[in-house]
C-alpha cells in the first residue's frame, strides 16, 4: 500500500511495510519532461556511496568502486551524461 502526501511543499510517499511499519521516500519530479532534447549529467557525490542497511557484498562492492574511481580522493564522481549530437539531431 502506498500513500501519497505532501510534507514542507514536497511530495512524500509512505510504503506500508507489514501492518505497523511506513518507509518514506521522496517523490522525484521528471523535470527534463518539458524538454525535446535535455541535457543530462549523473553526478554521485560523496567518499561513502553506501547505506547503514546495505548487505556485506553490496557494501565491499560499493567501496571497491569508490577506490578505483574519483569519488575516493575528490568526492565525486560522473556516472553518466546525455547530450544532443548538432549535427545528427539524435541524443
Amino acid at each position: 500500500m502506498l500513500l501519497f502526501h505532501k510534507v514542507n511543499n514536497k511530495n512524500i510517499v509512505k510504503k506500508k511495510i507489514l501492518n505497523f511499519f511506513f518507509l518514506e521516500y521522496i517523490l522525484l519530479e521528471n523535470v527534463t519532461a518539458r524538454f525535446h532534447y535535455p541535457c543530462i549529467l549523473d553526478l554521485k557525490m560523496g567518499k561513502r556511496q553506501y547505506a547503514d542497511i546495505d548487505s556485506d557484498k553490496k557494501r565491499l562492492s560499493k567501496i571497491q568502486k569508490c577506490e578505483s574511481s574519483t569519488s575516493s580522493t575528490l568526492g565525486v564522481r560522473l556516472c553518466g551524461m546525455q547530450v544532443k549530437n548538432n549535427f545528427s539531431k539524435k541524443i
